[in-house]
C-alpha cells in the first residue's frame, strides 16, 4: 500500500508540473498577444505623435519621458501600465448624464520609476458650438424653438434640455502624465492633437507630489487655535481646581495651623479668585451649560425650533442644489435632477429660497423683542446702539472663525476636483475678504462672493441700519412707529414690482424659471438686496411688538381652525404653486410681478401667525414641535453649523474620487452626514472660540449696564450674576403681576383652553 501510494503521488506531482507548464506558457502567449497587439498600435499612431509633439510647445524633456511610456507599455511594465490605468475612462449612462471620467488620482499620483513621476491633469471637453446654441435656445424658447436640432432624431436632440447653465455642461476626463509635463504643453498637444474637431478642450489643471509647506496664513490661524485651545484647557483645569478647593471640608487641625501657612492659603485663594475669567472658559461647565434645557416660557421657544427647522432646511436644500457650478456634473446620471424637478414635493427644494426670509423675520423679531419683552426696558438710544454694535461684531467674529477654518482645509485634503471646489472659493476670499468686513459681499455673484452664506450678513445688516429708525419711533410715538412699519413694507413691495417690471426679472428665485441670461443679474441686483427682504423683517418687528407690548387675547376657536387653514394654504401655494412651471413655461408678466411683490411678505405673515397662535396656546402639534427641548442646545449651534455647512459641502466635492448616483437616497444619506458634520463641528467651535468670545463681550456688555441678550450665564461675571438674582427676587412679584402684558405663559394658557 504505501508503495502504490508513494506511485500515486509520482503522477500527481507529473500532473501538477505539467498545468503548471501549460500555465506559464499560456500566460506567455497571452503576454506576446498583447505586445503585438501594442505593437501594432504605437506604430499607426507614432508618426502622428511625433508630428503633434514637434508642432507643440511641451519641452524636449516631457517628450522623452512620453516616449518613455509608449516604450514601456509595449514591454507591459507594471508602472507604465498603471499610468495608463489611472487615465479615466468614458462609462454607460453618458445620455443620463454621466459627464465625468476622473481615473484615479492616487494611483496616478502614487507612481514613481527612475526619474519619472506621475501627474494627475483633468481636461475640460465642452460640447460643440452648435450642441451649446441649441441648449440656449431651448431655455430661451422652451417648445417653441426653432433650432435645427429640436426636432433631429438622433441622441443629440436630447441634450439640448439641460436645466442648467449650458455654459457648464462640460465633460471631464481625467489623465495621467509625465510630472516633467507643464499644464501648457499638454494644452498644446492636445489642441494640436483635437485641431480637426469642433470640440474645445482645456486643461483644468496638473497636480503632482510635492513637499507641503504651511504658508504663512495658515501658520497665524493655527497659532491662533492652538492659544485658544491652551486657554480652554487652562481654564478647565483652573475650573476643576476650585471646585476640588470648594467642596474639599476643612480639617480640624486648619486652625492650629501657624499664620505662615494662613498667609499662604490667603495668596493662594487671591489667585485663585484673579483667575475667575479663566475658569468660565472651563470645557466640563461649559458643555453643561450648553446641554442646559431650561427655557423662559416664552415666545422665544417658538422662534428657536423655527430657527433650527430652517437652518436644517437649509443644510437639505444645499445638498440637492449647492451654489456651486459643478455640484451636478460630479454624480452620475445628473439628468435624474430632471426628474426630480418634476414631482410635486421636489418643490421645497426647487421653490426654497423664499426659506432665506424666516432669517429675516427673526432678525426683525428679535430687534424688537428683546427690549420690549423686559419689564425694565433701557433707553432706547443705548439698546439700539448696542443691538447693532453686538450684531456687527458677531458676525464679523463668525465669519473670521468660518474663513480661518476654511483657508486650513488645504493642510487635511486633496482630490481631482480640489482646486474647482476649495482653491476656487479660497481665492475669492484673498480677493474680496474686505468686502466681508464692510458687509457690501451681496453686490456680488453667487459664486464670486467669499464664504457664500454670509450674504445674509451683508443684507440684514444693511436693513437693521434701516429699521433702527423704525424702532425709535416705535418706542417714541408707538402708532407713528407702526405706520411707519407698514410703509416701510409698502415702499418695499412696489419697489419690487418697478424692479421686477423693469429689468424683465422672474417672479421669484426658483429652478423652474431659471434662464442663463438674468440669472447672475436676478442674484446680484435683486434676490441678494435689501429692499427684497426688509418686508418679512418688518412683519417679524410687529409680531414681537405685539406680543410683547399688548396682553394676549384668546381665540375663538371658530376663526382658529381657518386662520389655520389659511396659514398652512399661504405657505403650501408659495412652495409648491409654482409645480406647472416646471418645464420652464414664462409666467405671465403682471402675475410675476404681483407673485414677486406679496409671496415673501405673505410667507412672513403666515410665519407670524404661527409664532402667535403657539404663544396664544392654539398651536396644537405644531406647537409641540417647534418647542421640543431639543431645539434649546441646538439653537446655541444652528448659526454657527449654517456658516459651516458648505464649506464641509466644500470640502467633500474636493475630495471626492468618484461619481455618485444621483438620487433621492444618496442625497438624504448626504444630508444626514452633511447636518451631523455641521453640527459636530459646531459644537466645538462653541467650546473653544464662542465661549471665549462671550466671556470677552460679557465684560463690554453686561447685564448691569442694560445686555440687550438678557441673563447669559457665560456672557456676565459671577458677582453681576449674583447682583442679578437679587435684583430679581425682589422683584418677583411686580413681575408676576404684570406678567400678562408681556406675555402668556404658554402652559398655563394651553391647560385652560
Amino acid at each position: 500500500m504505501v508503495l502504490v501510494q508513494a506511485d500515486g503521488n509520482k503522477s500527481l506531482s507529473a500532473n501538477d508540473s505539467l498545468v503548471i507548464d501549460e500555465f506559464e506558457e499560456t500566460v506567455a502567449g497571452m503576454e506576446d498577444s498583447m505586445k503585438s497587439f501594442m505593437d501594432n498600435i504605437v506604430k499607426q499612431l507614432m508618426p502622428h505623435a511625433i508630428r503633434i509633439g514637434l508642432k507643440s510647445k511641451a519641452s524636449i524633456t516631457c517628450l522623452v519621458d512620453l516616449s518613455n511610456i509608449v516604450t514601456n507599455v509595449k514591454k507591459l511594465n507594471a508602472w507604465a501600465i498603471r499610468m495608463m490605468d489611472a487615465i479615466g475612462k468614458p462609462s454607460g449612462g453618458i445620455l443620463e448624464g454621466t459627464s465625468t471620467a476622473l481615473g484615479d488620482y492616487d494611483e496616478c499620483l502614487d507612481i514613481k520609476y527612475d526619474r519619472i513621476t506621475g501627474e494627475y491633469c483633468l481636461l475640460e471637453i465642452k460640447p460643440p458650438g452648435t450642441v451649446v446654441e441649441a441648449m440656449k435656445d431651448y431655455q430661451v424658447n422652451k417648445g417653441r424653438t426653432n433650432h435645427s436640432m429640436a426636432t433631429t432624431k438622433s441622441f443629440l436632440g436630447f441634450l439640448q434640455k439641460v436645466r442648467t447653465n449650458p455654459d457648464h455642461v462640460i465633460f471631464r476626463l481625467g489623465i495621467c502624465v509625465p510630472s516633467s509635463c507643464t499644464k501648457e504643453g499638454i494644452q498644446s498637444i492636445l489642441e494640436l492633437a483635437a485641431g480637426d474637431f469642433d470640440i474645445p478642450i482645456e486643461v483644468a489643471h496638473c497636480e503632482h507630489k510635492s513637499s507641503f509647506h504651511f504658508t504663512p496664513h495658515q501658520t497665524l490661524i493655527i497659532t491662533f487655535i492652538v492659544f485658544f485651545v491652551v486657554l480652554v484647557m487652562l481654564g478647565t483645569f483652573i475650573s476643576i481646581i476650585r471646585t476640588y478647593h470648594d467642596e474639599s471640608p476643612q480639617s480640624p487641625s486648619i486652625k492650629a495651623e501657624n499664620s505662615n501657612t494662613e498667609t499662604q492659603k490667603v495668596s493662594e485663594k487671591s489667585f485663585l479668585q484673579k483667575l475667575e475669567a479663566l475658569s468660565r472658559l472651563s470645557l466640563c461647565q461649559n458643555t453643561r451649560k450648553l446641554l442646559n434645557y431650561d427655557s423662559e416660557e416664552d415666545a422665544t421657544d417658538v422662534v428657536r425650533g423655527i430657527k433650527v427647522l430652517t437652518v436644517i432646511f437649509a443644510i437639505f436644500a444645499h445638498t440637492y442644489a449647492l451654489p456651486h457650478p459643478l455640484h451636478l456634473y460630479r454624480f452620475r446620471n445628473t439628468f435624474n435632477f430632471t426628474k426630480f424637478i418634476d414631482e410635486v414635493l421636489f418643490g421645497a427644494v426647487a421653490n426654497s429660497s423664499v426659506g432665506v426670509d424666516t432669517f429675516f423675520f427673526l432678525a426683525g423679531f428679535y430687534f424688537v423683542y428683546n427690549r420690549w419683552r423686559l419689564t425694565k426696558r433701557p433707553n432706547i438710544f443705548p439698546y439700539i446702539l448696542k443691538f447693532i454694535s453686538v450684531m456687527f461684531i458677531r458676525m464679523i467674529a463668525i465669519q473670521i472663525l468660518v474663513g480661518s477654518l476654511f483657508f486650513l482645509l488645504p493642510t487635511v485634503g486633496s482630490g481631482p476636483l480640489w482646486p474647482e471646489f476649495v482653491e476656487g472659493p479660497l481665492n475669492n476670499c484673498i480677493k474680496s475678504w474686505w468686502r466681508n468686513l464692510l458687509f457690501i459681499q451681496n453686490f456680488l455673484g453667487p459664486y464670486d462672493i467669499c464664504l457664500y452664506p454670509t450674504w445674509i450678513f451683508a443684507t440684514m445688516m444693511q436693513i437693521f441700519l434701516i429699521t433702527a429708525a423704525i424702532v425709535y419711533v416705535m418706542h417714541r410715538w408707538p402708532v407713528y412707529g407702526i405706520i411707519t412699519n407698514l410703509l416701510t413694507l409698502a415702499l418695499a413691495m412696489i419697489g419690487i414690482c418697478i424692479v421686477t417690471g423693469i429689468a424683465n426679472y422672474p417672479a421669484t428665485l426658483t429652478i423652474y424659471f431659471y434662464d442663463y441670461r438674468t440669472s447672475i443679474y436676478f442674484w446680484k441686483y435683486f434676490y441678494t438686496q435689501f429692499y427684497a427682504h426688509i418686508g418679512p423683517q418688518c412683519i417679524g418687528m410687529l409680531t414681537a411688538y405685539f406680543l410683547s407690548e399688548y396682553p394676549l387675547r384668546k381665540i375663538d376657536k371658530r376663526f382658529v381652525i381657518p386662520l389655520w387653514i389659511i396659514c398652512i394654504v399661504t405657505i403650501s401655494s408659495i412652495i409648491f404653486g409654482l409645480h406647472s412651471y416646471r418645464d420652464g413655461q414664462e409666467m405671465v408678466r403682471g402675475l410675476a410681478i404681483f407673485y414677486a411683490a406679496v409671496h415673501r411678505p405673505a410667507f412672513a405673515m403666515a410665519l407670524a401667525w404661527m409664532v402667535y397662535a403657539c404663544c396664544a396656546g392654539h398651536g396644537g402639534i405644531i406647537n409641540s414641535l417647534l418647542t421640543l427641548k431639543a431645539f434649546i442646545p441646538l439653537e446655541r449651534l444652528c448659526y454657527i453649523a449654517y456658516m459651516l455647512h458648505i464649506p464641509i459641502m466644500y470640502y467633500q466635492g474636493g475630495i471626492q474620487r468618484e461619481r455618485m448616483f444621483m438620487g433621492h437616497y444618496n442625497q438624504v444619506m448626504c444630508f444626514i452626514s452633511y447636518t451631523v458634520a455641521s453640527f459636530a463641528l459646531a459644537f466645538v467651535c462653541y467650546l473653544f472660540f464662542q465661549v471665549p468670545y462671550d466671556v470677552v463681550e460679557g465684560l463690554f456688555f453686561s447685564k448691569s449696564a442694560g445686555n440687550i441678550w438678557g441673563a447669559n450665564p457665560v456672557t456676565v461675571s459671577q458677582d453681576t450674576l449674583k447682583t442679578n438674582d437679587e435684583e430679581k427676587a425682589s422683584v418677583d412679584e411686580e413681575t408676576q403681576s404684570i406678567k400678562s402684558k408681556v406675555l402668556f405663559n404658554r402652559k398655563e394658557e394651553t391647560e385652560r383652553f
